[in-house]
């Protein structure tokens, strides 16, 4: 039996590169990873947003008193209010003081003082506004390869 040193520096390359391409298939595969979450994230990002534009909307066509159709108002009140509710985690502070929020937005039907519901209006949407920002800031550490807990700790507080 005789030793082919050549046949052993080709085996020895031939698995570093095998082990090459496998680390360099496991980052990008990380990598469209962390970017499909980023993805859905931005995508959650801007149906919150929606949903809370068109309901602020949908508010201030209380104060201004212009409601034509109220069954259909009611209707497009409380689904995007429940909409909102399902696209939030309950178990994050900020959720639950939008909640609060929304209950007391809630109450449209008994609105007597307009600077009252304007005030908690103004409320939810500073509310949603952190919400967002905190989503952003989600999506932007967890592109950049760091772990985000954290911003997780500091949310379920």
């Amino acid at each position: 039996m005789t030793f082919d040193i050549g046949n052993l520096i080709l085996g020895l390359s031939a698995g570093f590169l095998a082990w090459v391409t496998w680390n360099s298939n496991n980052k990008n595969s990380k990598r469209d990873r962390l970017v499909h979450i980023a993805n859905k994230r931005q995508e959650w990002i801007n149906d919150l947003r929606n949903c809370v534009s068109e309901l602020l909307g949908i508010c201030s066509t209380v104060i201004e008193k212009n409601v034509k159709d109220e069954e259909d108002f009611f209707y497009k009140y409380y689904f995007l209010i429940s909409k909102i509710r399902l696209l939030l985690n309950p178990q994050e502070q900020k959720t639950k003081l939008l909640e609060e929020e929304l209950d007391k937005l809630i109450d449209v039907e008994n609105r007597e003082v307009d600077f009252q519901f304007y005030e908690q209006m103004e409320n939810v949407r500073k509310i949603v506004n952190e919400i967002l920002k905190e989503e952003w800031n989600r999506i932007k550490v967890g592109l950049g390869g760091k772990e985000y807990s954290k911003l997780k700790k500091a949310n379920y507080k």
